[in-house]
């Protein structure tokens, strides 16, 4: 069995905006995007402050629950673009290019409370 120099886990409750919403809000106003991505990469820092920096590169598993099956996977997962920005603004990645991001992967289910579990492998 494979041994990881650094695991981590992190949950993040609720449901970020689909590209549905991020398109439609930068179509009714020219900030309204970029008010979202504050808004929603700040929640990422404020809740990855207990993570370790990453310091090698890394696999990304995405595990999305939502409360039902209305909004289409390729929808939901746009989120990861602000989890990806708030790990970097926290300082535990360093960067979300190519000499840190390995793989990046999703699952899809339904649940009781919508959010993401986030899982960080070091490789």
């Amino acid at each position: 069995m494979k041994e990881y120099a650094n695991k981590q886990k992190l949950w993040i409750a609720s449901p970020f905006p689909g590209m549905n919403e991020i398109v439609g809000s930068a179509r009714r106003n020219k900030y309204g995007s970029a008010q979202q991505k504050k808004i929603h990469t700040d929640r990422v820092v404020w809740l990855a402050k207990n993570l370790q920096p990453i310091k090698k590169p890394a696999d990304f598993l995405f595990s999305w629950v939502e409360k039902n099956k209305r909004r289409d996977p390729d929808n939901i997962m746009a989120g990861q673009k602000f989890i990806f920005d708030g790990l970097v603004t926290a300082g535990i990645l360093q960067n979300d290019g190519w000499s840190y991001v390995k793989s990046i992967s999703h699952l899809f289910e339904v649940g009781e409370m919508d959010g993401v579990m986030v899982e960080i492998v070091e490789v």
